[in-house]
């Protein structure tokens, strides 16, 4: 029925991989060059620490797309679903009936203050939180609130405004 895949602003991700994996790599040169260097395995480990979290948001925001869509069921009902798009291969990550979305959250970028204590709020409601967004700071977000197959959840993506409007008709 309708397919959308958000596009990748992800320059603030970039600039953070690119300082973790020249930091790490200056940290690792360092303890290196200074062998009488104090707690030497520490720098190391820090070093190493600083590489894998540059390369972790690599794999994350860089090589990885996903697709939301609202897809027809045979009885007549609608699906959401994600699908993870990396390299050749697409996975579908997420699939939820529109009938199971409780509400659906809309924060934006100044909504800072709000989000934190939403988040707060779904946590101590004991739902376990899911991240499907291209970018590492989006400029609006979305969180879906259901309950599948007995499971609370919720589904945090960057929906346009056609997909939008589609989530909160259900």
């Amino acid at each position: 029925m309708y397919e959308y895949t958000p596009k990748k602003e992800n320059l603030k991700a970039a600039h953070l991989i690119l300082l973790m994996l020249v930091g790490g790599f200056l940290i690792l040169g360092l303890a290196a060059a200074l062998p009488t260097l104090p707690f030497r395995w520490a720098v190391q480990l820090l070093g190493i620490v600083c590489i894998g979290i540059g390369i972790f948001l690599y794999t994350r925001y860089f090589t990885k797309t996903f697709t939301y869509s609202v897809v027809p069921r045979d009885d007549g009902s609608f699906d959401f679903c994600v699908t993870e798009c990396q390299r050749k291969s697409r996975i579908t990550v997420c699939r939820l009936s529109l009938a199971s979305i409780e509400r659906v959250e809309v924060l934006s970028v100044e909504d800072r203050a709000r989000a934190k204590t939403l988040k707060k709020e779904l946590r101590a409601e004991g739902r376990k939180l899911f991240f499907y967004t291209v970018n590492l700071t989006p400029s609006s977000l979305c969180y879906l609130v259901a309950t599948e197959c007995g499971q609370p959840l919720v589904v945090a993506l960057e929906p346009d405004e056609t997909l939008l409007e589609i989530l909160k008709k259900r």
